[in-house]
């Protein structure tokens, strides 16, 4: 039996003060989810994460929320919202009437607050829009315990007026998300290798310009350019072409091989604009 301290236990009384904490409240920069990595058991795989659309640091359960985060970024979404609390009355009532014991802590026999993974808040024409997201892998899915906590899930947001999406292991693994961490990983550059935030906006603004003048030739020529030209290392002129690139200055297609200094430059490909003004120039 869990410790009455213990992190994971959940109780009436870790309700109340986790609610008096604000915890699944808030937007963006605000908001606090519902669990932190330190309330759930350990299975190797939890991460904190900055995000780079609000810049808090994320609780993730999983290698594969990590991924759909990274996928979400990528997309250019509003807001993303981990560990989203449900309603606990609404659950109980649904699970009422599914006819199935409503998910409970197994120390304290306490109803649990379920979660929603992620509830993104993307941009449509219409305006904001939010859409919970569940993050499974195929062989959890397939547990029956599992597809009733999901229905349940899916219903609670049905009476919402929204569909809860489902991402699983068979769209959020592949070569996509390790690209997409090799460029994030230079989304920010303040204070790296020991240079200021000036330092590093010259060196960028610098950088589109040779890219821009440098079209057809290939990245290690394009680094050794932004070296010599800005007195740094040829590594730090690639960083500086990935800080570009997390920050879509640069296009990176994320789907292809990682680019290599010796792929034409045009695998940080200029966008529209920035091409034709490298032209008329």
């Amino acid at each position: 039996m869990k410790r009455p301290t213990s992190p994971y236990l959940f109780n009436e009384q870790r309700f109340a003060k986790w609610t008096a904490e604000g915890r699944g409240t808030g937007h963006r920069l605000d908001y606090k989810p519902w669990l932190r990595i330190t309330n759930v058991p350990s299975r190797g795989l939890r991460s904190r994460l900055k995000s780079t659309t609000h810049g808090r640091v994320m609780h993730m359960m999983s290698n594969l929320e990590r991924n759909a985060v990274f996928e979400f970024e990528w997309r250019g979404v509003l807001d993303i919202r981990e560990q989203f609390p449900l309603d606990r009355e609404k659950t109980r009532r649904i699970a009422a009437a599914m006819g199935m014991r409503h998910p409970r802590d197994p120390s304290s026999r306490v109803d649990i607050v379920m979660t929603t993974d992620l509830v993104i808040d993307g941009a449509t024409p219409e305006g904001s829009r939010v859409m919970p997201y569940a993050v499974k892998t195929v062989q959890d899915l397939a547990k029956p315990s599992v597809q009733r906590k999901f229905e349940l899930e899916r219903r609670y947001w049905e009476s919402l007026g929204m569909r809860l999406g489902l991402l699983t292991d068979r769209q959020l693994r592949g070569s996509r998300f390790e690209n997409i961490r090799w460029l994030r990983d230079w989304h920010w550059t303040e204070n790296v290798n020991g240079y200021d935030a000036a330092r590093w906006r010259r060196t960028a603004e610098l950088a589109m310009h040779i890219v821009s003048s440098m079209q057809g030739r290939s990245v290690g020529e394009v680094c050794a350019a932004i070296a010599a030209a800005e007195g740094v290392t040829a590594g730090t002129a690639f960083s500086v072409l990935r800080h570009l690139g997390a920050r879509k200055r640069l296009l990176v297609d994320v789907d292809l091989p990682r680019p290599l200094l010796r792929d034409p430059i045009e695998r940080f490909a200029l966008p529209t604009s920035a091409a034709a003004a490298g032209t008329a120039a």
